[in-house]
Order: C-alpha cells, then sequence, then structure tokens
C-alpha cells in the first residue's frame, strides 16, 4: 500500500513532467538533440558542411531556426552538395 508521501511525490512527478517540454526541439519528431554533417573535403581533411541532422528523425537543415519551425530562413540556404553527400 502507498503512503501519502509516496502519492504526493508521484502526483508532482507526473504533473512536473507533463508540463515540461524543450524549448529547442524538432518541429517533425520532437527530438531535443541535433548534430552537425561532417564531410570531407577535397584535401581528404573532415569538415563542418554547414548542414545539421536531427537526432531524431535525420531531418537535415540548415539553421536551428528551421529545425524548430520547419520553414528555412531565406538567407541560410543549405549547401546543396552537402546534403547530396550528407
Amino acid at each position: 500500500m502507498c503512503s501519502f508521501i509516496d502519492r504526493i511525490y508521484w502526483f508532482s512527478w507526473s504533473v512536473y513532467h507533463a508540463q515540461v517540454s524543450p524549448i529547442n526541439k524538432c518541429h517533425a519528431c520532437g527530438a531535443a538533440t541535433y548534430s552537425q554533417v561532417i564531410q570531407r573535403n577535397a584535401s581528404g581533411f573532415m569538415t563542418p558542411s554547414g548542414v545539421y541532422r536531427c537526432a531524431g528523425c535525420k531531418l537535415l537543415f540548415a539553421s536551428i531556426a528551421e529545425w524548430r519551425t520547419g520553414q528555412p530562413a531565406p538567407d541560410q540556404l543549405p549547401n546543396q552538395q552537402a546534403v547530396q553527400n550528407a
């Protein structure tokens, strides 16, 4: 049988987690993380491509705003070669 304190703890924990949602999250899948896409340059070195990939749904995007909203910023279009190689 659960004690009164256990019930209060469970209630406060469930309410807290129901209300907390990351501000920075993917518009498509809700994942809270992304990574930079790395590509090999002409000299053979691994360098950032200027494109990012969502950790949840693998969506490719050029800016954090695009990741959050789904609409690319007009001044931040992705490098097409980097997107094709990713």
